[in-house]
């Protein structure tokens, strides 16, 4: 898949999000060809809701259209209707879900594998009619993915084979590192740019052993296999070597036959024998198409040689004799249930007898303690059994799912509340469910709608304080217990939670009693764990040497007990432990632990708040690359979430590690990501996790953002302290205090204030962040003996952030060292505006384009903290479609004219560290971009960022002009000229930035500039009426709607 495909489509998808009409596009392509994953690079590429399900869950999958209560009654009952099963009229359905995503647009729908429905009537009629109205819908985009032409009215676009250069990149970013060019010629030549079939044969060849890694060296080595072991490519194995197989008599019964067992039954060969009477074929006959099949390399041993020939042949096998193999196979096997019960998925058996077989197989897999097949058996009763009985069958499926997959058990848990409203079984799990995901307000909701008859009954009560305490609601957890404590003794379960309410609320000593009383009575593991993980909360929170033998108590008896959910939430806070007792390498084991159980939950928020903690860890052990990968893919996971305990953190450990991280466009972005923080902080009732973000966002302000803010800020989080007796983030407000004074131009004061974070720090035992708070008073003092004493201190606890903010405060050996390149006043590259070279402030007679590109993507390497950029990137992104012998001799051309216009050091080559191949490094230019991401100099905005390179992609746009909107709002109350022109810098960026519009309107008006404000309205609205988008008549009711719409 090339990047332009993907720009292509991101750049249609914003249009349509602009409100500027509907897309209806069929992304089409052979099996492997990569589809899937476009579709998942547009997803994280886009913003707007975002919806992804497969073409034949239409009537299931846009449950989530719901959420909007403003929506059309009618359509929001249409849906509501397919999803309780009713099926009505697929056009109806179509028109109504149409109409939900124009009312919650901008919307983009990835729908998998049309090819898989299109023989069904009422799924591709849904899909058309979609598709028709969709067309006359602003704002919304329907992408669908298939191996086959859609009809119209959908538009196509075709994926291609990857050409030989990208096939290479993506091959060896799987092996992590360059392979031999004889093993990426022997792949090529055989995956033809297919990048499924390219990445199967390189796993095939390394488990065979042709193609192996050298440990001694870290380098691959390759030998070519044994003519007998080389099959031809992949894709003329399936197409070629499968029909070959299918041309005689029953061959093509068997080879489907092959491929349902060996789904079904993964492991388990299919005697020759058995495969006879399943097929209707004789014996002779089956042992000759096995043998054909074993010569032509479709089957090796009891299998098929290669899982996509398994997958292919299922997927040719048609329905008909599909339906009537899986059920002979389904009645043979009927006296091992459990191996029957994995055919009916295609059997499609009566509903009574699915039921019964399903029973049988329930029964056993629960005698044998399996339950992960009990929950599946449970799951699949649900849409068999009678309707009556459907309520009971899916509130049992939800128990049964409930420790191994949240989601799926949530659903199951509602569509039992749904059937049986009285069901305060099912009521409590929902409400329990979604409050341990992030989606407090949601119980919250659910419990307030519940009947009288249920509220009545103390369960109710139970659930509620249980739900506000999951929900980090605390005070009004203890609101439930004061007013309903008597009800509710004797609940192990409830004691922990109000312990762990009262620890949140700084009642601490109280909390401890509980706990330890409880702890005293007969109490099962689960119960115990729990309690003691709330005992370890309160000892924490005051430093408690004694948490560690409690953690080693929990976390011993989850091992002996198999409570998978309670060890993770013990390692995330052992983590968190180890890291202040200065273990980082174990606390980033535990970490690791935690992620890799979450994922076999398959709870998606549980995932991203493992993945939150290890980053933590990676951020301190300086692996920051790795940190900001995880979170990113937290942001992706949680993606529309309402604001939730797991965003905020996301977004505070964005912030810690961009601060931590500190290259040149950091500062701008740890701000942003630090009012992120802030804004979700409030809208989470955690006291606690408030009082720490605020103490990071201070930080960010202080350093690097708005004073007032930071000063807000570090008030606001004094109170909280004293509100909540949380001190353990005093040390971080009175740091982020010294920036501010530092700032101020107090630099003895700053000093001294740094000095009182690290005495504050070490009083609470908190070494590591005692240490760091310090190393800053050394940077103002220039106390390079101070500083080298920290320096040995982080290198040996291993906490290599910290040793690298301190190494580039005091470098080594400072008086032998060769100092840094420093730029020559005189020649700089400014991309503020046109694209020019300029030396003491004169512009150059630098014409080429083509030079001038390079120098822009090596400065935005050096802007996002690269030694340079690798030749192999360079040529992809300024000659992407040239060959690539031709490119490369181009480049080296367009660096030598660089050098000979200006100086040999202004563009330099680097060997090592940037790939096989080298690459290249900006050398002794300075830049107004790191001169405005240090200094916030508006001046320094001649125009739009690379305003001569229109639609030129760009890694540094976003910060440079996230820090632009920033200075226009900062200048807006004593400055409205230079406020406005910022705002016609924004708008030269983005012609529909209503936001930069409004700025730039308020401002002129203002200024009292009211002929160029009607002049610069009425050419906006010209430009928009051309494109189909109508902005109001006056610039006056242009500000009121934009106010409105803020508020």
């Amino acid at each position: 898949m090339a990047p332009d495909l993907l720009q292509t489509l991101i750049r249609r998808v914003d249009y349509v999000h602009a409100r500027r009409g509907g897309l209806a596009l069929a992304v089409v392509g052979e099996p492997g060809i990569g589809k899937s994953h476009l579709g998942q690079r547009l997803l994280a590429g886009v913003g707007g809701l975002k919806l992804t399900l497969h073409t034949r869950d239409f009537e299931t999958g846009f449950g989530p259209l719901l959420s909007y209560p403003t929506a059309p009654t009618w359509a929001r009952q249409t849906l509501e209707r397919a999803l309780a099963g009713q099926s009505p009229d697929a056009v109806v359905l179509a028109s109504a879900v149409s109409a939900l995503l124009g009312h919650a647009a901008p919307a983009l729908v990835w729908a998998e594998d049309f090819h898989e429905v299109a023989s069904s009537e009422r799924a591709a009629e849904f899909w058309t009619a979609l598709a028709r109205h969709l067309t006359h819908t602003h704002g919304v985009a329907l992408l669908i993915s298939s191996r086959t032409p859609l009809p119209e009215p959908f538009a196509e676009q075709r994926l291609i084979p990857l050409d030989g250069l990208t096939g290479r990149e993506l091959l060896e970013a799987q092996a992590g590192a360059p392979l031999p060019p004889a093993a990426l010629d022997w792949i090529e030549s055989r995956g033809r740019g297919n990048p499924l079939f390219l990445l199967e044969f390189f796993r095939h060849l390394n488990r065979s052993g042709a193609l192996y890694l050298d440990a001694a060296d870290g380098r691959w080595r390759w030998h070519e296999p044994p003519v007998s072991t080389l099959p031809l490519s992949v894709e003329a194995l399936i197409a070629d070597h499968l029909s070959r197989l299918t041309v005689g008599s029953g061959a093509e019964t068997l080879l489907g036959l092959w491929a349902l067992w060996d789904t079904a039954l993964p492991g388990e060969a299919l005697e020759a024998e058995t495969a006879a009477a399943l097929s209707g074929l004789d014996l002779a006959q089956v042992s000759a198409l096995k043998t054909l099949a074993h010569i032509s390399g479709v089957r090796a041993a009891q299998t098929f040689a290669h899982p996509l020939f398994r997958e292919v042949a299922l997927r040719e096998l048609p329905a008909s004799l599909r339906r009537e193999l899986a059920r002979r196979c389904a009645e043979i096997l009927e006296a091992a249930p459990e191996r029957a019960a994995q055919f009916l998925i295609w059997a499609q058996w009566p509903a009574a007898k699915t039921a019964t077989l399903l029973k049988r197989a329930l029964k056993i897999a629960r005698e044998r303690g399996d339950e992960t097949r009990v929950a599946e058996y449970y799951d699949a009763l649900v849409e068999v059994v009678p309707a009556e009985q459907r309520a009971e069958a899916a509130m049992k499926a939800a128990l049964a799912l409930h420790p191994l997959h949240a989601e799926r058990s949530l659903a199951r848990a509602s569509q039992a509340r749904q059937l049986d409203p009285m069901n305060a079984g099912a009521l409590g799990l929902c409400a329990h469910l979604l409050s341990t995901s992030g989606r407090g307000q949601e119980a919250e909701w659910l419990l307030e709608a519940a009947p009288d008859e249920i509220k009545a009954q103390p369960d109710y009560w139970a659930t509620l304080l249980e739900t506000r305490v999951n929900a980090s609601d605390y005070s009004g957890a203890m609101r439930v217990w004061q007013e309903h404590g008597s009800e509710l003794e004797g609940r192990p379960q409830l004691q922990t939670a109000v312990a762990l309410a009262r620890v949140h609320l700084g009642e601490f000593e109280s909390a401890v009693a509980g706990i330890r009383a409880a702890l005293d009575h007969p109490l099962d593991a689960a119960e115990r764990v729990a309690l003691l993980h709330a005992l370890v909360r309160a000892q924490v929170s005051q430093a408690d040497p004694l948490v560690f033998v409690s953690i080693a108590q929990a976390l011993e008896i989850t091992a002996r007990s198999g409570l998978t959910a309670a060890r993770i939430e013990l390692l995330l806070e052992q983590t968190q432990m180890l890291t202040w007792a200065l273990q980082l390498p174990g606390a980033d084991a535990g970490a690791a632990e935690a992620v890799q159980l979450a994922e076999t939950r398959g709870d998606p928020r549980l995932i991203a708040r493992t993945q939150i903690n290890r980053a933590e860890c990676l951020v301190f052990l300086a692996k920051f690359g790795e940190a900001e990968d995880l979170l990113m893919a937290v942001l992706n996971l949680l993606g529309g979430d309402p604001a939730s305990r797991h965003a905020a953190l996301t977004q505070l450990s964005l912030t810690h590690l961009y601060l931590e991280w500190a290259r040149p466009a950091d500062a701008l972005i740890a701000v942003r990501h630090a009012r992120k923080a802030v804004r979700l902080g409030y809208e989470v009732h955690d006291m606690v996790l408030l009082a720490w973000l605020l103490s990071v966002a201070a930080w960010a302000e202080a350093a690097h953002g708005d004073l007032g803010r930071a000063e807000q800020l570090i008030a606001e989080g004094g109170a909280l302290i004293e509100q909540s007796g949380q001190h353990a983030t005093r040390p971080s407000y009175t740091f982020a205090q010294g920036f501010v004074l530092e700032r101020q131009g107090h630099t003895e004061a700053a000093a001294q204030m740094f000095d009182n974070a690290y005495e504050q720090a070490r009083a609470l035992q908190n070494i590591n962040f005692a240490e760091r708070f310090g190393l800053e008073a050394d940077r103002l003092r220039a106390d390079r003996t101070s500083a080298e004493g920290r320096l040995a201190f982080f290198q040996q606890h291993e906490l290599h952030s910290y040793a690298r903010t301190a190494l580039s405060y005091f470098p080594p050996d400072e008086s032998e060292a060769t100092p840094a390149p420093s730029f020559t006043e005189s020649l700089r590259l400014e991309v503020l505006g046109e694209v020019r070279v300029t030396q003491g402030e004169q512009p150059l007679p630098l014409r080429s384009p083509g030079g001038l590109r390079v120098l822009v993507r090596l400065l935005e390497a050096r802007l996002a903290g690269r030694s340079g950029v690798a030749q192999t990137e360079l040529l992809e992104m300024l000659y992407p479609d040239d060959d690539p012998e031709r490119s490369g001799a181009r480049l080296r051309q367009q660096v030598r004219r660089l050098r000979a216009a200006l100086g040999p050091q202004s563009v330099l080559r680097r060997e090592t560290g940037l790939g096989a191949g080298g690459g290249y490094a900006l050398g002794e230019l300075g830049s107004d971009a790191e001169d405005f991401l240090n200094t916030r100099d508006t001046k320094l905005w001649r125009g739009a960022y690379l305003a001569d390179f229109e639609g030129e992609l760009s890694s540094a746009r976003d910060v440079l002009v996230y820090g632009l909107r920033s200075a226009g709002y900062a200048a807006e109350p004593h400055d409205p000229r230079e406020a406005a022109r910022l705002g016609r810098i924004l708008l030269d960026t983005d012609p529909f930035d209503w936001a930069a519009l409004a700025l730039t309107l308020r401002n002129l008006r203002q200024s009292g500039e009211i002929m160029e404000l009607l002049s610069l309205y009425a050419e906006v609205r010209q430009r928009c009426a051309l494109l189909g988008e109508k902005l109001p008549d006056t610039w006056e009711d242009f500000l009121r709607d934009q106010e409105m719409s803020v508020f």
